[in-house]
């Protein structure tokens, strides 16, 4: 599931080709809800079909509906998670206690669709200051969710690879609850 490119802005091929990957994902989910935790620019929001969204990111800006800091944890939501799905596009990166993280997504998402670049990224980390958090392979943060997300093993969904920047490879997950 790999798929290899040349480009000069990865950043944007990053989030552009992520974001579209991530539409399709939810938009093929039986749901009704989606939280965008680190949602940036809300650019998911438009490739949604059908979806009440919810943006969730650190600073204020207009297209932000929740400001929250997810190191110090998620709101919790009312009602059964039954319908939701949380979406974590380039955030697990900058979290400082993942199995936290996804104890809490546990609790109020029936799935949640994330990204990751794996421990190879120590140049991308120093560029964006998240030398304090955990750098993690693909094997262990797979383990730290199925551990934390009601033993359920994450499903790689695609793999995004760039040459530009020192071969770094994202991959996109997805994770059900098991109890619903």
């Amino acid at each position: 599931m790999s798929h290899a490119i040349k480009e000069k802005n990865w950043t944007e091929f990053f989030w552009s080709a992520r974001c579209e990957e991530f539409a399709k994902i939810i938009n093929s989910l039986e749901s009704n809800e989606v939280h965008d935790y680190g949602c940036g620019n809300a650019a998911l929001k438009r490739y949604l079909k059908n979806k009440k969204y919810i943006g969730y990111d650190l600073y204020r800006a207009p297209h932000i509906d929740v400001v929250v800091d997810l190191n110090e944890g998620i709101p919790k939501l009312k009602g059964p998670p039954k319908y939701r799905i949380a979406s974590c596009q380039g955030v697990l990166e900058a979290i400082t206690d993942l199995p936290k993280f996804f104890k809490e997504l546990y609790v109020n998402f029936n799935y949640v669709i994330f990204s990751y670049i794996s421990a190879e990224r120590s140049q991308w980390t120093r560029i964006y200051g998240l030398e304090n958090c955990p750098l993690l392979t693909f094997t262990k943060l797979e383990k730290i969710v199925a551990e934390n997300f009601g033993g359920n093993i994450p499903r790689e969904v695609k793999s995004i690879y760039s040459e530009d920047l020192q071969h770094i490879e994202q991959k996109i997950y997805i994770v059900s609850n098991p109890l619903l």
